[in-house]
């Protein structure tokens, strides 16, 4: 008979023997051990995503800024590009054609002059059209063309005073409001085969 003593253990109703119960405790404990190291593990893998999350998230809104900053330089180069077309662009209409030095907008509007004045030898003959112009500040250019819509005469640049011999003389001026354009002849000889456009870029008060 083995007289050696062994030890009983009761777990819930059931007698193990304390070897037993020391290893299964034992077994336990290293599994607690690996879980809590493998807690440890996913919490550190979690709070490294969450870190890489808020990176992710720091570069989007850096990329949607960047978008915007583009975006903006594109509208930029495209209204750029749009006043260099208004330059060359002649209308009737007012149009916007850029910038004057005060940051201002420049206008151009063109005035078509369907008949110059008749002539006579002792006095001066008028023909006076509204521009259409509301608002004018300053007129920074006034310029175009005359020219015979017989075909018959030679055409010409507008001046402030166009003199071609001493008897033939066309003045063309706006007035200090900008609503009318008054050509004048003086001399014998008649212009009313005459027409032209005059072309008026200017800076407006209401701006």
């Amino acid at each position: 008979m083995n007289n050696e003593k062994q030890y009983f253990t009761n777990i819930n109703g059931y007698y193990v023997k304390d070897e037993e119960t020391s290893q299964d405790m034992s077994t336990l404990s290293t599994r607690v051990s690996s879980l809590e190291t493998d807690n440890t593990t996913n919490k550190s893998d979690i709070t490294d995503l969450k870190t890489r999350m808020t990176t992710a998230e720091s570069d989007i809104d850096a990329l949607e800024g960047n978008v915007t900053t583009m975006q903006g330089n594109v509208n930029t180069l495209q209204g750029s590009v749009n006043t260099l077309e208004e330059i060359n662009n002649y209308s009737t209409s007012e149009k916007v054609i850029g910038s004057w030095i005060d940051n201002r907008p420049v206008y151009r509007k063109t005035i078509f002059i369907s008949s110059l004045p008749a002539t006579s030898e002792d006095g001066v003959s008028n023909v006076t059209v509204s521009t259409g112009i509301t608002g004018l500040d300053i007129p920074i250019n006034l310029y175009g063309m005359y020219y015979d819509t017989n075909k018959s005469g030679a055409s010409f640049k507008i001046s402030n005073s166009y003199n071609f011999n001493a008897n033939r003389v066309i003045d063309t001026r706006i007035s200090g409001d900008g609503t009318t354009i008054t050509v004048s002849t003086n001399g014998e000889y008649n212009f009313t085969s005459y027409a032209g456009y005059v072309t008026v870029d200017y800076v407006k008060t209401s701006e």
